[in-house]
């Protein structure tokens, strides 16, 4: 019997324990299970389980965990895996460890909000995989270290990718779709206003610094952001993704690349406006703006008194700190996303 049957009878034995025992966490690591190569199928009977761990194993196929939706922790790191696509229906999911593994695309989990919610300190993680040496922008979030802003920049930005081939390489040129007809683009931004980003490099990064740092210097001291600001922090992230400090303010725009950052401006503005529909969280952000001192100044200081005046005395009005002028310049007036958002701070205001 090899090491890797010897494993795998391991394995059937925990199962079965747990299943006896009725726990909800399932731990296949360590020296006893490191040659697991494969999961025993009696493990999608446990639907009670919480959270499995299979780190430091030779698994390569996640199949039989498709039916556990009541899976909060999933920890598959140094594993063979190179498929997410069996935890696309895990929707309790609150944290993913998939570092040094063989994925290679992190679509399947696009749409698993459930990452976006956690508190715990890994959350959403994904760096030293093949996803990680073929996009330069999956790279730089895997380092983010804040789980839930990793998370949600992460979600938001495979959301904004076409229907291309994996692995998908963020470059110049459009890979062709897998058959079908092409997906129109989830860009909203005007071909013409993108042309004219592609042609002021150098303004389009600085001014995409500058909207950043305003929205930071305004938030600064401020602790326990809400939601709606944490939002907030997030457009800026996604500002500064346009204008990487590693790279030269007046090198030029790739267009997939700039298109890709627009499409995360704009999911991000879409998810600010949904927030600020609900009432309970727009006052919350409200409250927490005008309860701060070093908010007043601060935004004093960079949007102008008359403004600052504007976000004391109505709530909705607390997010143009820089939000709206940033929008303007880098999605354009004419902007679907952009317009809905300036209706409904107007509609706030009056």
């Amino acid at each position: 019997m090899s090491d890797a049957d010897i494993a795998y009878k391991k394995a059937q034995i925990e199962i079965g324990r747990l299943k006896e025992a009725g726990k909800g966490i399932l731990r296949l690591e360590g020296e006893a299970f490191r040659a697991l190569d494969r999961l025993p199928p009696e493990l999608a009977e446990l639907t009670g389980l919480r959270v499995i761990r299979l780190c430091g194993t030779q698994v390569s196929d996640l199949e039989p965990l498709q039916g556990l939706t009541g899976l909060l922790k999933l920890h598959f790191d140094h594993t063979q895996v190179s498929s997410l696509a069996s935890l696309q229906g895990l929707t309790s999911l609150q944290t993913l460890v998939a570092s040094n593994t063989q994925v290679s695309d992190l679509r399947p989990i696009a749409q698993l909000e459930s990452l976006a919610a956690t508190s715990d300190i890994m959350g959403l993680s994904f760096h030293s995989t093949p996803a990680t040496q073929r996009d330069a922008h999956l790279a730089a979030m895997a380092e983010i270290e804040g789980p839930r802003g990793r998370a949600r920049q992460t979600l938001d930005y495979l959301r904004s990718l076409p229907p291309w081939p994996a692995p998908y390489t963020p470059d110049d040129s459009s890979p062709q779709p897998i058959g079908g007809e092409p997906e129109t683009t989830k860009v909203k931004a005007a071909k013409a206003h993108i042309e004219n980003l592609l042609n002021n490099p150098m303004l389009t990064r600085l001014s995409a610094q500058q909207f950043a740092g305003q929205i930071r210097t305004a938030l600064h001291g401020i602790n326990d952001l809400p939601e709606a600001l944490l939002t907030m922090l997030e457009f800026a992230d996604a500002l500064e993704m346009i204008a990487p400090a590693t790279e030269r303010v007046t090198a030029p725009l790739g267009r997939a690349k700039l298109e890709l950052r627009i499409a995360h401006l704009e999911a991000t503005l879409e998810r600010l406006h949904e927030q600020l529909e609900d009432k309970t969280k727009a006052l919350e952000a409200a409250k927490v703006l005008a309860g701060n001192g070093a908010f007043g100044r601060n935004f004093t200081e960079e949007a102008g008194k008359q403004t600052a005046k504007l976000v004391f005395l109505i709530p909705k009005a607390v997010m143009w700190v820089g939000i709206y002028h940033a929008a303007t310049h880098l999605l354009g007036a004419g902007n679907p996303v952009l317009q809905a958002f300036s209706s409904f701070m107007s509609n706030g205001a009056k």
